[in-house]
């Protein structure tokens, strides 16, 4: 997964500059959060270990304090098979 934010910076967590802020993950299958991935590192892109089956990505980006300054659309995919 490659993550980017068009007017935005991308830092660490821990780095309080105006308009910057690190990518936020939310995996939901069925309708149900599974798991949210947080890099607080700074990171633009991961391997993310998906389910099998009709699987949705919510990105959004936060500022240093946590609050969401970026909500990206849902990216709804299939995944036909686990990484063995």
């Amino acid at each position: 997964l490659s993550l980017g934010a068009a007017g935005f910076g991308i830092a660490p967590a821990d780095n309080a500059v105006k308009d910057t802020g690190h990518f936020a993950v939310t995996i939901v299958q069925g309708g149900k959060p599974l798991a949210r991935h947080v890099w607080s590192d700074g990171r633009t892109e991961a391997v993310l270990d998906l389910p099998r089956g009709e699987v949705e990505l919510q990105p959004a980006l936060q500022s240093a304090d946590g609050k969401t300054l970026l909500q990206g659309e849902p990216l709804r995919i299939t995944v036909l098979r686990s990484a063995p």
